[in-house]
């Protein structure tokens, strides 16, 4: 609101006012003059001047009152006419009166404004001055013009007052209302922020729901995954396995005439077969991935040498065309930590990639070191790829518009699985491609001082992969310390959460520690061998007492080649070369043979390649324990290959049997199984896990180490106790 609108009202709320006690002074003077007029005849002898007085007092008082009515801007001066009036008419008929009613007047006029009042005072002095005759007249009037001015004095502080209070009270209006508006404008908000949170509530519900439900999506992916691949890659072992022993062996299969076409009609099937076999395995790669349990083998590596290794298996796959192979490294490459089958696969992937789709012309490998990190580049001048599809050329079944055009492209794996695996060593791959002028493939990989190799392993998840954020995200990450062979893949798929890594000895898992600073370290002991490192060693090693120290006392394959006496053993599905390559190694050579499967299509391969190839005294096929046991007590045999899962018994069951078994001491065993045979065997021993901290431990964190330790370790109260079937309950 302006100045001049606030002095507006303020104007007009003093005229009202005003008029208020023009009002009052009006019903006033109604009321006194009235009763006197109407008890005048009364007191004594009727007096009419004295009657005339005070009926014309009252008619004054109605007609101020009428006039403040109908116009108040007029009634002052109405009012102030009026009095003055009936005082001049007092005096010309009582000169020598009481002039004290002057006094009456002025008071009456000044109340209603300053302007009366001034008017009036005037006015009645003159009167006074003029008409009285009475001694006292001078005095009245001095006496006027004082209680003029001592009104005025005092009007003005009452309208002061009256102007500060309206403007208060005008302000507290102002405010009550502001106030109200705002605690509407509250109860508003407080009602979007309920509803807010509500939602909030029920998004966070969902969002929990549907997170356990992309987990367990996850979850069943890989599962599937892994059963699905061990279910395929057994049966086109056998295809691989026979297609093969045909294709190599014609004569194995007697009189058959091999016609150069049924030859190549077989070896396609062979190719096909190692095709699916490929991607497979590429499939079960992505599935590690994504769950988080693919360790790495970490271990000081010159790319040098690897990539001239690879380079050399590479012209394999270049073989009469026309297309030259091409390397182009420096004198020296800094050295990497990496996994370097991981890292082989990659560059492998990427030369095969390249080979696909060059017609004719150079693949070139060429490597680079940087201050932080080294590069290595797979070019080639084949078909190129379109802007349009280098977006989604990583992504899985990600393949590019020409594959199918064109008849050259995989299953949309390869180049996947090459960024998944340099992610989880910290770096990056990128290409660079032009249609009908070639590709550039180029990834990274940081060096162990490089600060960008800690934070990307650190942080390293899977893009398909969702998972809330942990709460040290630099922590999560654990270092198994074990000897080469020992079976820690399996301990480190296990870790869930955390991604592993592998140490052969203190000094790599310094090293490890200084880079990655891991939650915790895992020492890996056999519980029948004495050669494994103390916490105590750990601790004074890397000089830090504060990083806890797990150890776990794991059956591993120390303990399976020394105390079950396994010579060897294979992880199907077991290809041709393989099992001759470990056959051939047993000295003396075996005679006799006894396979162990379930798979009587895998046992039949076995005993197809083994007859031909190692010309034995004799080959029996065994495809449950049971039979089994009865041809190991009835005969006696050089070599046992055995499947460790058997219906109708157990693989190890059979292990003890023929360790027990006098005349089969010194057979020899050859495991076949799907999962390490150290797994397998493991189960049937007790395990041991230890946490060693050197600081003592309060006890509700004891509380929640037993608590942890509980909720993955559950009794199995559905199996009987100590072998003997649980007695039913007895009723009451």
């Amino acid at each position: 609101m302006s100045v001049a609108e606030t002095a507006t009202r303020h104007r007009l709320k003093a005229q009202e006012i005003q008029q208020e006690q023009r009002e009052y002074l009006a019903l006033l003077i109604i009321l006194v003059f009235g009763l006197g007029w109407t008890t005048v005849g009364g007191v004594g002898r009727f007096d009419w001047v004295r009657f005339a007085v005070l009926f014309g007092m009252f008619g004054c008082g109605i007609l101020l009152y009428w006039v403040n009515r109908a116009a108040p801007h007029l009634a002052a001066l109405v009012s102030t006419a009026l009095l003055t009036a009936c005082l001049g008419g007092y005096l010309l008929i009582y000169p020598t009166g009481y002039p004290g009613f002057a006094v009456l007047v002025v008071l009456v006029c000044g109340a209603t404004s300053a302007l009366s009042g001034l008017l009036s005072t005037l006015v009645c002095a003159t009167l006074l001055l003029t008409l009285s005759q009475h001694p006292d007249a001078l005095l009245t009037a001095i006496i006027s013009l004082a209680v003029f001015a001592v009104q005025w004095i005092a009007n003005r502080g009452f309208y002061t007052v009256v102007d500060w209070a309206w403007v208060s009270h005008e302000r507290s209006v102002e405010l009550l209302a502001s106030v109200r508006q705002r605690r509407g404008e509250l109860a508003g908000i407080l009602h979007s922020l309920t509803e807010a949170n509500r939602r909030l509530a029920r998004n966070r519900r969902e969002l929990q729901v549907a997170r356990q439900q992309a987990e367990e999506a996850r979850r069943i992916k890989s599962l599937f995954a892994a059963n699905i691949s061990h279910e395929l890659r057994t049966p086109l072992n056998l295809i691989m396995g026979f297609s093969e022993m045909m294709y190599r062996r014609p004569e194995t299969y007697g009189d058959v005439r091999w016609t150069p076409p049924l030859r190549g009609d077989v070896r396609e099937i062979y190719s096909s077969a190692r095709h699916l076999m490929s991607m497979i395995d590429d499939i079960l790669d992505l599935s590690r991935v994504e769950a988080q349990r693919m360790p790495l083998r970490l271990e000081p590596t010159d790319l040098r040498p690897l990539i001239i290794e690879l380079a050399e298996t590479g012209q394999s796959l270049l073989r009469d065309r026309p297309i030259r192979l091409d390397v182009d490294l420096p004198t020296t490459l800094p050295t990497l930590i990496v996994d370097r089958t991981r890292i082989r696969q990659v560059i492998l992937n990427l030369v095969n990639n390249a080979a696909r789709f060059t017609d004719q012309g150079t693949i070139t490998i060429s490597a680079s070191g940087g201050d932080d990190e080294v590069s290595v580049t797979v070019s080639d001048t084949g078909v190129g790829i379109a802007a349009s599809q280098l977006e989604v050329i990583f992504e899985e079944f990600g393949q590019s518009g020409q594959d199918s055009a064109w008849g050259r492209g995989g299953a949309g794996l390869g180049l996947a699985i090459c960024k998944q695996f340099v992610r989880l060593h910290g770096g990056d791959i990128s290409v660079k491609s032009q249609l009908g002028q070639g590709s550039a493939f180029s990834f990274t990989l940081p060096l162990p001082e490089s600060e960008h190799r800690t934070a990307r392993i650190s942080y390293y998840a899977p893009e398909s992969w969702s998972a809330s954020a942990p709460e040290d995200p630099l922590g999560k990450n654990v270092i198994v310390l074990a000897s080469p062979g020992d079976g820690h893949e399996a301990l480190m798929r296990g870790i869930s959460g955390y991604r592993g890594s592998s140490a052969i000895d203190l000094e790599q898992l310094a090293s490890q520690v200084d880079e990655e600073h891991p939650a915790g370290v895992v020492l890996l002991r056999d519980p029948f061998l004495q050669e494994s490192a103390e916490p105590e060693q750990v601790w004074d090693r890397l000089g830090r007492r504060d990083i806890p120290v797990i150890r776990c006392d794991l059956p591993m394959d120390a303990l399976v080649a020394q105390r079950m006496g396994i010579a060897a053993y294979l992880t199907k599905p077991v290809e041709r070369i393989e099992l001759l390559s470990v056959m051939r190694q047993l000295r003396p050579l075996p005679r006799r043979y006894l396979i162990v499967d379930d798979d009587r299509g895998f046992g039949a391969l076995l005993q197809r390649i083994i007859e031909v190839e190692l010309v034995p005294e004799s080959v029996q096929c065994a495809h449950d324990a049971a039979v089994a046991e009865s041809l190991l007590a009835a005969n006696s045999y050089d070599l046992v290959i055995l499947d460790l899962i058997l219906p109708h018994g157990s693989g190890i069951g059979l292990l003890r049997t023929i360790r027990h078994t006098a005349h089969l001491t010194d057979t020899r065993i050859v495991i076949t199984t799907g999962s390490s045979y150290s797994e397998e065997i493991g189960k049937t021993f007790p395990g041991r896990i230890e946490l060693h901290r050197p600081a003592s431990i309060e006890p509700a964190q004891m509380g929640q180490y037993v608590s942890a330790l509980l909720s993955v370790a559950p009794p199995d109260y559905t199996r009987p106790a100590n072998g003997e079937p649980s007695p039913a309950p007895r009723s009451a």
